[in-house]
């Protein structure tokens, strides 16, 4: 076993955990509370090394909310990144993923996939992101939202509505296509 790689003994963990909820797991707040007994706050660059040692796959890591980590998980081979704060549901005081988006893509260069993850609901939102150099944003909320409120077919509505602002902000910017976006649509603001 690999010195300082804690993921073989969270294997064996998580495995004995998914047989059967203990008590009281099955309500909305026992689920939450075995998720978060899941989570993994010691998880290092050890383990990401390990990972990558066995892993001859495309390997991305979610969760960087800094430019030094971005630049550690460049150096450590990692092929993207998710910038996220997890929808600012649990770090609500934390740095939004879109206001590091330019920096850490500035940082990390165009060998590096990055994706943000940030509770985006709007076209528009998406835009900024690739806009600030993002490969392209997770719409988690939105489809989740749509499927709550109309199952599959709200789904497949909350994803039109998506594309049709996408394609309708695209058109006011003078572009057809997202690969027409350029930094001169950019303005710092002041």
């Amino acid at each position: 076993m690999d010195q300082g790689c804690a993921l073989p003994q969270r294997r064996a963990h998580l495995q004995e955990s998914r047989r059967s909820p203990p008590a009281g797991e099955t309500s909305v707040q026992g689920a939450a509370a075995a998720i978060g007994r899941h989570l993994m706050p010691s998880l290092s660059w050890a383990e990401m090394r390990w990972l990558r040692q066995r892993w001859p796959g495309k390997l991305l890591i979610k969760g960087i909310l800094s430019v030094e980590e971005a630049r550690q998980a460049s150096a450590e081979g990692i092929d993207g990144i998710v910038l996220s704060n997890h929808g600012g549901r649990q770090l609500d005081g934390s740095v939004s993923p879109l206001e590091l988006v330019a920096e850490v893509r500035a940082a990390v260069g165009d060998a590096m996939t990055l994706l943000l993850d940030g509770g985006f609901r709007r076209g528009s939102d998406v835009l900024k992101a690739r806009l600030l150099g993002a490969d392209a944003a997770m719409l988690g909320r939105a489809t989740l939202y749509g499927l709550g409120a109309g199952g599959e077919a709200g789904v497949d509505h909350a994803l039109r509505l998506l594309h049709a602002e996408l394609d309708r902000d695209l058109g006011l910017l003078g572009c057809s296509k997202l690969e027409e976006l350029d930094d001169s649509l950019m303005r710092e603001s002041r």
